[in-house]
């Protein structure tokens, strides 16, 4: 096993904001490298849609739902499953952690899944520029070299400080967008150049690219995340040094797959993987099971069911399961199947009766009591944002 592994990840990044990936506008020569060297994962895909439950389930290797001990985000218990840290500990390395100061109070109680806690060196920066919905002023904000300048430093000074002659896990969890730049994925060439420093840092052989989750970036009608499972959200991208002789792995493989990854060389072979954007307490959940070519979603609220087939609709516009389309420029009902071909009605029914077998196999409801708790908290928060959005708090 290698002395050196560095996973870099970069927080909210979609596959489609890398030239690797298909991207027509950015520059990426270090991560381009990297993946004509390594191999790349088409096929991969995050468990949560949102920060806290993609970080648990990557570093335990475990689903949101696998959680006992979670019915919805709260602060939790440390280390419920054994985690990525806890192996990398027992196998003698020392473990670092680089990322912004804010999930120190934000993320990290969320999560939890770091082996001995007291033994992880943690590099608390400053570095995330707050933009979009995480902002809470309607301020426009513009591109600043300066600070641009100073975050490169506190960075790539946090990856100096770590002592390269021992045994070493790092991760470093980059920004929704770093201080000095305006907007998701205004910073794409700035990821490429702290990719090119670690590179240099720590050599091609010892460096992991990926995210947690993506964001829907306007898809569909949507901007951000966490509340949905759609592609843009649920699909992201992950660049290994090679594995094997395999430079592309498609085949579908989960951010569950990356203690295997990182610390065996091993890529799962998966029937399905899931997608969820809320513990099972929560009202809002919706839950995606994602086949080789069938997408099946369950939206709690409404309890509401959707199929699609990712190889004829890969941008998920046809609901397979849908029979009713409302035209509102007609301001009339019709029949979905007599406006939309779709010739694979017989596999689509076929793969939906196994999607539900496997849904119900793993979905649980709360307590009836503790489920109106939660739903009571939802509703009073949201009451809250509208309060301040209103007297412009």
């Amino acid at each position: 096993m290698k002395d050196i592994i560095f996973l870099l990840s970069k927080d909210c990044l979609p596959c489609e904001s890398l030239p690797c990936y298909g991207n027509n506008y950015w520059k990426t020569p270090n991560i381009d490298e990297l993946a004509a060297k390594g191999t790349v994962f088409h096929r991969h895909y995050t468990a949560g849609g949102s920060t806290s439950m993609a970080l648990s389930a990557m570093l335990s290797g475990h689903y949101s739902h696998e959680f006992r001990s979670r019915k919805r985000y709260t602060a939790v218990e440390p280390e419920e499953f054994p985690s990525m840290y806890a192996e990398f500990q027992n196998r003698g390395y020392e473990c670092h952690l680089i990322w912004d100061v804010s999930w120190q109070n934000e993320t990290w109680p969320l999560v939890r899944e770091f082996g001995d806690e007291d033994k992880v060196i943690v590099h608390s920066i400053d570095i995330a520029q707050p933009a979009g919905f995480h902002k809470t002023n309607q301020e426009r904000l513009e591109r600043n070299e300066e600070l641009m300048a100073q975050t490169y430093k506190l960075i790539y000074d946090a990856m100096d400080s770590i002592d390269l002659s021992k045994k070493q896990f790092i991760w470093m969890h980059l920004p929704h967008v770093l201080k000095g730049r305006r907007s998701y994925a205004d910073d794409i060439d700035v990821f490429d150049n702290i990719v090119g420093y670690a590179r240099k840092l720590v050599g091609d052989d010892s460096l992991y690219i990926t995210t947690d989750h993506g964001h829907m970036n306007l898809h569909k009608g949507m901007v951000g995340y966490g509340f949905h499972v759609y592609e843009p959200v649920t699909r992201i991208p992950l660049i290994t040094p090679r594995i094997g002789e395999r430079s592309n792995v498609n085949s579908l493989t989960s951010n569950i797959d990356i203690p295997a990854i990182l610390l065996e060389g091993m890529i799962p072979e998966h029937e399905y993987v899931l997608t969820d954007t809320a513990y099972y307490a929560q009202p809002n959940r919706k839950l995606a099971i994602i086949t080789k070519r069938f997408k099946y979603i369950l939206n709690k609220e409404g309890y509401k069911e959707e199929l699609y087939d990712l190889e004829w609709d890969p941008e998920e516009n046809y609901n397979i399961i849908e029979k009713h389309y409302y035209d509102k420029d007609r301001l009339t009902d019709v029949i979905y199947d007599e406006l939309y071909f779709y010739p694979y009605t017989e596999e689509a029914e076929i793969a939906l009766a196994k999607l539900r077998e496997i849904k119900n196999s793993l979905w649980r409801e709360p307590e009836y009591w503790y489920g109106k708790y939660v739903w009571f908290r939802r509703e009073l928060n949201a009451a809250k944002k509208k309060i301040k959005r209103f007297l412009h708090i």
